[in-house]
């Protein structure tokens, strides 16, 4: 999956997967059928959110419904008209056994509500996060 958007980089000593459950659990709150592109991992029901990913590196691409992936089909991955995109997370687990976590969001979190509110998800799942990099334009591949 190509990704694109802004990408924030952060550093944890908690385990991604734990992370990226809680993140997932939380965003599915608001988002009830979210649909998961798993690395690795077959098709995942909608709404649906796994309890077992890789250790060491994971991605994971996540869509709100059908129609925000029909939307990223035919306009890529912007905003829909009713202020939302697709996210991405990736996390690689450090020689040291950190994890470095990147969320990439649609827009700028620093002047995006929507992207804002993503990674205010993301530090809710790991408040130990330490931010390395925020806001970075991204324009590139997971694979």
């Amino acid at each position: 999956m190509e990704v694109y958007g802004y990408d924030s980089i952060f550093l944890t000593p908690t385990d991604a997967r734990e992370i990226v459950i809680r993140f997932l659990t939380i965003l599915s709150r608001r988002w009830r059928r979210l649909r998961l592109d798993v690395d690795g991992m077959d098709e995942i029901e909608p709404g649906q959110v796994p309890t077992h990913f890789p250790k060491e590196v994971g991605h994971i691409f996540v869509t709100r419904n059908k129609k925000m992936i029909s939307h990223l089909r035919s306009h890529g991955q912007v905003l829909m008209p009713f202020g939302e995109g697709p996210v991405s997370l990736h996390y690689v687990m450090q020689p040291d056994g950190t994890y470095e976590i990147t969320i990439v969001t649609p827009e700028d979190p620093e002047r995006d509500n929507f992207s804002k509110s993503v990674c205010d998800i993301l530090r809710e799942a790991s408040p130990d996060l330490a931010p390395l990099r925020a806001g970075m334009k991204y324009t590139g591949s997971t694979n």
